[in-house]
C-alpha cells in the first residue's frame, strides 16, 4: 500500500566505515503522528536521553534494559515496546563491529558488564499493530567517562 499522511516510516539502515557497520533508524511521517504514537516517540527519545546520560563502564546491560522497559511500563505503553505479541523481543540494543549483530546484547539476561571500547546500537522502538511503529536507533562507544555517540544524523522525528 502506499504511504498515507499522517502514517509513520520507519527506516532502519546501516552504513560501513573502514570496515566497521553502523545501524540506524528513524521515523519520518509526512504530516503528524496520532497522539499514542507520538507518545511512544517521545518516551524513545527518554530512553535514549537517560541511556546517553547515565551508561558508563561496569553497568550491567540487563539493568539498561530493565530501566527501559520499566519506563515504557509507566508510560503504559509496555505492551508495544520493542515488538507486540509473539513480535516482541526483549533486547534495546546490540553491538556492533564487523559484523552488525555483535556483543553486548543489552538486553535481559546478558550479565556482562560494558566495558570501555564496546560499541553498541541502542534502539528503543514500539509496535501498533494497524497503526504502524516508531523507533529511534543510535550508534554509540562506550568510554570510560560514558558513551559517545559515533553518528551525526539528527535525532528527532524527520517530518515531512
Amino acid at each position: 500500500r502506499g504511504i498515507a499522511r499522517d502514517q509513520p516510516i520507519v527506516i532502519d539502515y546501516g552504513g560501513g566505515y573502514n570496515g566497521y557497520v553502523t545501524d540506524e533508524t528513524r521515523t519520518f511521517v509526512i504530516g503528524s503522528l496520532k497522539d499514542p504514537l507520538m507518545k511512544a516517540y517521545q518516551v524513545a527519545l527518554e530512553m535514549i536521553a537517560e541511556v546517553e546520560s547515565s551508561a558508563r563502564p561496569g553497568d550491567f546491560p540487563a539493568r539498561l534494559y530493565e530501566r527501559c522497559r520499566n519506563k515504557a511500563d509507566q508510560a503504559g505503553i509496555a505492551d508495544h515496546f520493542m515488538g507486540y505479541g509473539e513480535g516482541q523481543v526483549a533486547f534495546v540494543g546490540h553491538g556492533l563491529g564487523l559484523e552488525i549483530n555483535e556483543w553486548p546484547i543489552i538486553g535481559r539476561g546478558y550479565r556482562k558488564p560494558l566495558q570501555a571500547g564496546n560499541v553498541f546500537a541502542f534502539e528503543p522502538k514500539f509496535v501498533f499493530p494497524g497503526e504502524g511503529a516508531v523507533g529511534i536507533a543510535l550508534d554509540y562507544v562506550v568510554k570510560e567517562s560514558g558513551l559517545e555517540r559515533i553518528t551525526s544524523f539528527p535525532k528527532g522525528l524527520v517530518v515531512l
